[in-house]
């Protein structure tokens, strides 16, 4: 991996920078959202969210068929996207939604000063394509190197660069 580190440059990469942000987003993000959405329109109107509803009708939420719709992911993947290890309390859960929601909003990620008690951006976004990849590409082997606090993105880059079978998600 480190071999390939220096060859993504910020300058000569940005297009490269930005099918990542658009892969990422189309395939995890937006997905996830329109499944908490669609959750929270059948939901109660008792001020209950995603987040906060109980573990009783999320089940019965999970086996209702019309709960899920297209560009969706099933209720219990969402859940675990937006459970980050370590941060698995109610008040991370409902902010990582809401950093998804940010992201999703821009063209480009702005990664933002983690935080107390709450994940960075990094841990987020290297989190959810992990999370993912175990649900939607099983055959794919995950980063097998940590991140250790440097650029998420030139991270994921090289990681997609060095798997054969996510190379041509961006580089062709």
């Amino acid at each position: 991996m480190l071999e390939n580190w220096d060859r993504f440059d910020d300058r000569s990469s940005k297009v490269y920078y930005d099918r990542l942000r658009q892969w990422l987003t189309k395939n995890i993000m937006e997905p996830t959202l329109h499944t908490v959405k669609l959750v929270e329109q059948q939901l109660p109107q008792q001020g209950t969210n995603f987040v906060d509803c109980p573990q009783n009708i999320i089940a019965l939420l999970m086996i209702e068929p019309t709960t899920m719709a297209d560009n969706t992911f099933p209720i219990n993947m969402v859940q675990k996207l937006i459970s980050v290890g370590g941060y698995e309390n109610d008040r991370a859960r409902k902010y990582v939604l809401d950093r998804l929601k940010e992201f999703v909003k821009r063209s480009r990620y702005h990664s933002i000063t983690k935080e107390p008690d709450l994940p960075s951006d990094s841990e987020i976004i290297l989190h959810l394509f992990n999370t993912y990849l175990g649900f939607a590409m099983p055959n794919v082997v995950p980063p097998l190197v940590s991140l250790q606090g440097g650029d998420i993105y030139k991270f994921l880059l090289v990681y997609f660069y060095t798997t054969e079978d996510l190379e041509k998600e961006i580089f062709q």
